[in-house]
């Protein structure tokens, strides 16, 4: 006999996200099947709004427009149980372990994907209650107002740097560069290597053996002449061989 299938709706703003997030579920090959995935917040609402048969909801919560609890909210019945993908830190989603919502953080790895999935079979939840989702909006309200900094040490001191300000980071020797939306760049004395632990945990993608890459100010991936990707102030910065395959998942969706 053939174990159900579970049928599951992807919802979050950055299409790398549901991309990546699709291969994972197909790749754990756990029966899940994405019946639907969303990048813009009230089309995800108008279609669970229609209340199709759904198991699971893998739901981004900061999103322009609709959050994620905003489309929680707006729902008269929830038949579905929800997994929060979230990038918000390890003591921020502390709130979570006082919920009956499960949570992954991105990047999302295979082992905390099959964990989870494996811990929704075993409990199978019923719905989602609104006094409770209260409670855990009203927990996360503080982190979601105050943007994570990264401490810099610089030759004068530290600087404060505002995480989602940061377009890439550019290896030199045992320096790096951080390159800044507002044009700015300074240099630490730091390996790439090590900011990269610090920045993977937002969403930061490696690229290149010098080249550590916010997704949020990529223009555009090229597949041409080896690939390279192009960022929000022209830059071209190559894509290694060894990392070709796992950005083109990542963004297989795009270009």
């Amino acid at each position: 006999m053939r174990p159900q299938l579970i049928k599951a709706v992807l919802i979050d703003d950055e299409l790398h996200c549901t991309a990546s997030l699709a291969i994972h579920l197909q790749e754990l090959n756990y029966n899940v099947t994405v019946v639907k995935s969303f990048n813009k917040a009230n089309d995800a609402l108008d279609f669970l709004q229609q209340q199709p048969e759904i198991d699971l909801v893998f739901l981004d919560i900061e999103m322009p427009g609709l959050s994620g609890f905003d489309i929680l909210e707006q729902l008269n019945n929830i038949s579905f149980d929800v997994i929060f993908v979230t990038a918000y830190n390890q003591y921020a989603i502390n709130a979570f372990k006082y919920s009956a919502f499960d949570y992954l953080l991105k990047p999302v790895e295979d082992i905390e994907l099959s964990q989870c999935i494996g811990r929704w079979k075993e409990k199978k939840k019923n719905g989602i209650e609104k006094p409770q989702l209260a409670f855990l909006k009203e927990l996360l309200y503080q982190q979601q107002n105050r943007p994570a900094k990264l401490a810099l040490p610089t030759t004068e001191g530290l600087a404060f740097v505002t995480i989602d300000h940061i377009t890439r980071c550019q290896s030199d020797s045992n320096y790096t560069h951080f390159h800044l939306a507002d044009g700015e760049n300074l240099m630490i004395c730091k390996t790439l290597k090590d900011v990269e632990s610090a920045l993977t945990p937002y969403g930061f993608i490696r690229i290149h053996q010098s080249h550590l890459v916010n997704p949020k100010y990529i223009q555009k991936l090229v597949k041409n002449d080896g690939g390279y990707l192009v960022m929000n102030d022209s830059s071209q910065l190559r894509i290694s061989k060894s990392k070709k395959e796992a950005v083109l998942n990542a963004f297989n969706m795009i270009g």
